[in-house]
């Protein structure tokens, strides 16, 4: 009814929830963990998000140092050393698409 009558111009769908928390999500990440206020997570600020949301978590997925440097890259998809937001929504895409 709303949409049809044009109060609203889209129908809120679960998908778009879920960016939506996403994108929430990574707002309040950068405020936490971008340190330095660049718009961006540098390596050491990516290790410390990472040790602080993975810390608790059991083997196999807690945090784990060795792998650190393959993460990382992972998540660095442009390769620039630099974690963007649209890198770190592809990232927590990824891990929670079962979720």
């Amino acid at each position: 009814m709303f949409v049809a009558n044009k109060t609203f111009s889209f129908k809120l769908t679960a998908a778009y929830e879920r960016e939506r928390v996403f994108k929430q999500a990574i707002d309040k990440i950068w405020l936490q963990f971008d340190a330095d206020q660049n718009g961006s997570l540098d390596r050491d600020e990516t290790k410390v998000f990472l040790q602080t949301v993975l810390g608790d978590v059991p083997p196999p997925n807690n945090y784990d140092d060795s792998k650190f440097d393959a993460t990382f890259k992972a998540i660095d998809k442009n390769g620039n050393g630099r974690i963007e937001k649209n890198e770190m929504f592809m990232f927590l895409k990824a891990v929670c698409k079962d979720v």
